[in-house]
């Protein structure tokens, strides 16, 4: 697990000085990612860039690896889980190895296949290749976006790197997007669609590649893999006891994969269900005893301890426990933003961080939980909640007398929907468009023509999903913004503290399997109630009595494997008390701090963020991330 890094001169011949201070800069900012080894490689018009967090074949492997034959060089960030297999195929066609690592495995299948390896590589990462006879520059992502990867391109030159503070080292660009800021407020998510909040620095997608050529000076974009969106027709049919077998054995299998290692693994242990099978099934899979780590706070609404405890017990397996404290929180998230070059996602960032270093003492690699929710149905609010929308008028009139009115007009503010997406966004918005409206400056309010942008956006996204049903265009939806936020939160946590992460939830078999299955087999009614007893509830209140079954596949899948408080708890998710420490001891330097950036910046009115505190308002997490992040 590393960070990698490169340019190309795109009108010039030469790398000059700059450049290569450039890169050397760029590198420095990605040294928690790899701190036990740094180097680059020079060609005529381009630099490609490495630093080594050593996982596999300690000795060998080193980066940016080139092939003495051909020229072809590979800078690489992540695991090939099959490695193995490819190493055994590709020496029956003839190739030999000088390395025991899956990085020369990876540099020979390109040499093979080309592009096409990627079709045949199972694993998280992110990569470069120069290729001085094809004259052609590739970079690419795994399927689920588990590995970040960062580009930018203008007129003269063409850089990328694992994180947007690496890349704005090799670019020098400033300029923020207010529509991707604007994105960020609805939704917490620090990428929207291919944008990051930088104008020009945009992300690589998952599942895709992009191909340079030196020859023509231009560009293509490509997409190697995608979910399956099936339609309620084509879903696949399949009894319970094959639908729980095939789940357990993918799981179980995508686990043991993401064992090997040659330093010491361990796992994060929220005392949730994702983290109880991944802790399970690993020490099934392990001829060793792994270790457990969990966070949580002194407040005890905000831990999970007990939970965790248990199933350390029952595993006997140690546990250690990370106490999360507002002392650590404000330094935690000043360098996280410092590294990321972009806000966090969620304050529990700052959680998994800790989490890390304390297991960074004792292990490099840790197993964890997270792709679960988008993948199996973990959300019921914004999920089910869909059921609301199928039942709400669309129309004011039709919503005169309905019976379900008053209830929309209280959770809602309005008593009926135009349409899908008008629904989502009155469901699922950290910030209604309102707030935006009065939050940021007038210029750019205007430049954001109203939001027209973002609603674009979502617009177009359940417009191609028109043919699937509605509970599973919440699936995509969550699965393609949600999860790759998730997925970022998580990777950038870890190697900030130098641990590798890896997600045994996003091996695409899985979430292959996971989208081919009817939606009751993400998330049901309990057995003994059915949606008539409740048409006169709304989500919020049919949540409330625990009537709905989420993941149900997953669970019932490994319910005879694990404790039944366990399988029947709610989701937690490593909360941190946020909301507390800021109208406490976070408040007052906070309130300054924000102040002062709106003033300085001029994005944000400065008049609405000081009422924003006055009021203790929810959103404050999002002002003031935003406002660390314009100061970084």
């Amino acid at each position: 697990m590393c960070g990698i890094n490169g340019l190309i001169n795109i009108n010039s011949r030469h790398i000059t000085e700059p450049n290569l201070c450039q890169l050397k800069s760029s590198l420095s900012l990605m040294k928690a990612r790899g701190p036990n080894a740094q180097a680059s490689c020079q060609g005529p018009n381009w630099l490609l860039g490495h630093t080594r967090l050593s996982i596999i074949d300690l000795n060998g492997g080193a980066q940016p690896m080139q092939d003495a034959a051909t020229g072809v060089t590979l800078s690489y960030n992540g695991e090939i889980y099959n490695y193995l297999r490819l190493k055994n195929e590709l020496t029956q066609l003839g190739h030999f190895f000088n390395t025991n690592s899956d990085t020369e495995v990876l540099l020979r299948s390109y040499l093979q296949w080309g592009r096409d390896c990627l079709n045949k590589i199972n694993g998280c990462f992110a990569f470069a290749i120069i290729d001085p006879q094809q004259q052609t520059f590739l970079i690419a992502r795994d399927r689920l976006g588990v590995k970040p990867l960062y580009y930018y391109k203008d007129e003269s030159k063409l850089c990328f790197a694992s994180s947007v503070s690496a890349v704005k080292a090799l670019s020098g660009t400033q300029e923020i997007d207010p529509a991707a800021v604007s994105h960020y407020f609805t939704t917490c998510r620090i990428t929207f669609g291919e944008k990051t909040l930088y104008k020009n620095i945009k992300t690589l997608m998952p599942g895709c590649w992009l191909s340079f050529s030196m020859t023509t000076k231009s560009c293509e974009k490509g997409r190697y893999w995608q979910r399956p969106a099936l339609s309620p027709e084509e879903k696949v049919t399949l009894s319970a006891e094959e639908i729980f077998q095939q789940t357990r054995q993918l799981v179980d299998t995508s686990i043991s994969e993401r064992l090997m290692s040659d330093v010491p693994l361990g796992c994060f242990l929220s005392g949730g269900l994702d983290s109880a099978i991944v802790g399970d099934s690993a020490c099934r899979a392990s001829s060793d005893k792994l270790p457990f780590y969990c966070a949580g706070t002194p407040f005890e609404k905000y831990n999970e301890f007990q939970y965790a405890e248990e199933m350390s017990t029952k595993l006997n397996s140690p546990l250690t426990q990370v106490t999360i404290s507002p002392d650590t929180f404000m330094e935690d998230w000043r360098h996280l933003i410092h590294l990321k070059g972009l806000p966090l996602s969620t304050p529990n960032e700052t959680s998994i961080f800790r989490l890390a270093k304390a297991l960074s003492q004792d292990c490099k690699v840790a197993l964890t939980g997270e792709g679960s929710d988008e993948i199996f149905g973990g959300y019921i609010m914004p999920h089910f909640g869909v059921n609301d929308y199928l039942r709400a008028p669309h129309t004011p009139e039709e919503a005169e007398g309905h019976v379900l009115q008053w209830k929309l007009m209280q959770r809602y503010g309005r008593s009926f929907f135009y349409n899908e997406v008008d629904h989502f966004f009155l469901s699922s918005s950290w910030m209604p468009v309102g707030a935006k409206a009065s939050l940021f400056e007038s210029d750019i309010w205007a430049q954001l023509d109203e939001d027209d942008e973002v609603f674009t956006y979502y617009e177009d996204f359940f417009e191609r999903y028109a043919h699937l049903s509605p509970f599973d265009r919440r699936m995509q939806l969550h699965a393609e913004v949600n999860l790759e936020g998730l997925l970022n939160r998580v990777d950038s946590s870890t190697m900030a503290a130098s641990v590798e992460a890896r997600v045994p939830f996003t091996d695409y078999r899985l979430v292959e399997f996971a989208f081919r299955q009817s939606d009751s087999w993400k998330m049901d009614w309990r057995t003994g109630h059915s949606a008539q007893e409740f048409e006169h509830l709304l989500i919020d209140e049919i949540n409330a009595l625990d009537v709905i079954e989420s993941k149900k596949m997953l669970r019932r899948s490994y319910a005879s494997r694990l404790p039944e408080s366990i399988v029947k708890r709610p989701k937690m998710s490593f909360p941190v008390p946020f909301q507390e420490w800021l109208s406490g001891p976070l408040s007052r330097e906070l309130e300054d701090f924000c102040l002062t950036s709106a003033k300085k910046h001029g994005v944000l009115r400065e008049e609405q963020v000081k009422k924003m505190f006055l009021a203790g308002d929810r959103n404050l997490w999002l002002v003031a991330n935003l406002c660390l992040w314009l100061e970084s």
